[in-house]
């Protein structure tokens, strides 16, 4: 007998709750600081990411300081499309321009580093972001709540 998912808001942990997920989406964010970022500038993917866990203390177009000196093969720092520095975790949404090789290994190469530094990377499809939000907001979930 299969029984009904159970909701996902509010996420709790012994007793606790930890969030609430949002009705929508909000109408605009902040962006940072000297980087033009809005929901207007945005891809719709993006947007749905910090929607979904701008709630959770992400952030878009988080910056992520490598430590590397120029010259190394590496950027002093890398964004992540929504990420939360605290929990070290990111979230990335990849459109068509991620399948060619050579981004497939720019952005394998940033992975790794990354997880290097102890970052967790997920990255999505845009398609996936926007119409399996739920699968996406469960599978970031976990590794959230690994790290709380």
């Amino acid at each position: 007998m299969r029984t009904a998912a159970r909701p996902l808001s509010p996420a709790t942990t012994s007793g606790k709750t930890l969030f609430s997920m949002p009705k929508a989406a909000p109408r605009s964010v902040g962006g940072l600081q000297g980087w033009p970022w809005s929901v207007e500038t945005a891809t719709k993917a993006e947007a749905a990411l910090v929607g979904l866990f701008g709630p959770l203390g992400f952030k878009e177009q988080t910056i992520v300081r490598t430590g590397m000196p120029r010259g190394s093969g590496y950027p002093q720092h890398y964004k992540v499309d929504c990420g939360n520095a605290a929990l070290k975790i990111g979230v990335e949404a990849d459109g068509g321009s991620h399948d060619s090789p050579e981004r497939k290994q720019q952005d394998q190469k940033k992975d790794n580093l990354l997880t290097g530094m102890g970052w967790r990377v997920f990255r999505f499809k845009n398609d996936v972001i926007l119409t399996r939000p739920d699968y996406v907001f469960e599978t970031v979930l976990t590794a959230i709540l690994e790290r709380h």
